[in-house]
């Protein structure tokens, strides 16, 4: 099994679509000049713009939105790390792929840590979907935060609900070898390259190719191949390294 520390090399911070679902599932409160002002949330918590609060956020102070942007990306970072290390502890020898760690690390930046909600935590981990949609919702003083939830669900739950399989129990054979569902990332590691078939999309290469301990990331080979959005082909070869 590979170790965790060794399994993700880029953080998540880096995949703009998910900075940008974040962003909009905190919003913020802008002057009508387009700054960021610090308010109140929810539970009366100082917080400016997209979700950060702490000792440095006071009332009056304003930030313009390459600053928020900025601080946004150092915090999730941050939750990012607080997830690993939490995984790493609770669950020892199991691995994250780049959707459960966005999952977990939508968790850890929006409440602060994963301990309560170990059932949510553990059903991720073990790819057991069921589980998992029945202990994702948030509160916050006392009320559901239904669009975040809804949200939530309908980006990360339901596309993995209506897949065949949940658990994850196809990817390792008896004897500790990969399985026949992971034998194309196998043979494409030894190839470096990928011969793209239905069904493919770059995230979902890179999640497998790092299971088989191949180190790579979809910014990586955008960059090989030159592709300037995230749409492959078809038959399309693609270059690893």
């Amino acid at each position: 099994m590979i170790n965790l520390k060794n399994l993700l090399t880029e953080s998540i911070t880096t995949d703009p679509e998910y900075v940008a679902y974040i962003k909009d599932q905190e919003g913020s409160i802008k002057d009508p000049r387009g700054f960021h002002k610090a308010y109140q949330d929810s539970v009366g918590v100082w917080t400016i713009g997209y979700g950060h609060t702490g000792p440095d956020v006071k009332p009056g102070i304003k930030w313009p939105e390459s600053k928020a942007e900025a601080q946004l990306k150092r915090d999730l970072a941050e939750a990012e790390l607080k997830v690993k290390n939490y995984i790493t502890k609770k669950f020892p020898g199991k691995t994250l792929n780049s959707t459960q760690l966005k999952m977990l690390t939508d968790f850890a930046f929006n409440l602060g840590n994963l301990s309560e909600f170990p059932k949510f935590t553990a059903a991720v981990v073990r790819k057991d979907w069921k589980t998992a949609s029945q202990n994702y919702k948030r509160y916050a003083g006392g009320k559901e935060l239904t669009k975040r939830n809804s949200d939530f669900f309908n980006k990360f739950l339901k596309p993995l609900l209506s897949q065949p399989t949940a658990v994850d129990n196809t990817l390792i054979t008896p004897t500790g070898g990969f399985g026949p569902k992971m034998q194309r990332a196998v043979n494409a590691a030894k190839q470096n390259t990928w011969l793209v078939q239905a069904g493919d999309t770059l995230t979902g290469i890179v999640d497998k190719l790092i299971t088989v301990g191949y180190t790579t990331s979809v910014a990586s080979i955008k960059k090989l191949n030159g592709l300037k959005t995230d749409m492959i082909q078809l038959g399309q070869k693609l270059k690893l390294k």
